[in-house]
């Protein structure tokens, strides 16, 4: 299935799993692909750290 620009409506590009607008490159388009990207792994890393350690203080409020 074909991704297309949220703010352009152009097909997106995959460049090494990453979707980013070729207009983008070109400054006809604001989207940025690796921003987003970028920002998605920093909120996944948050998430897992807020998990793990909710997880390390159950284990020391049961002992």
């Amino acid at each position: 299935m074909k991704k297309y620009c949220p703010y352009c409506r152009t097909e997106l590009l995959d460049h090494c799993n990453i979707l980013v607008c070729p207009r983008n490159d070109i400054g006809e388009c604001t989207y940025d692909g690796y921003e987003v990207y970028r920002l998605y792994e920093e909120t996944h890393n948050l998430k897992e750290k807020h998990n793990s350690s909710i997880h390390d203080q159950e284990l020391t409020t049961i002992d």
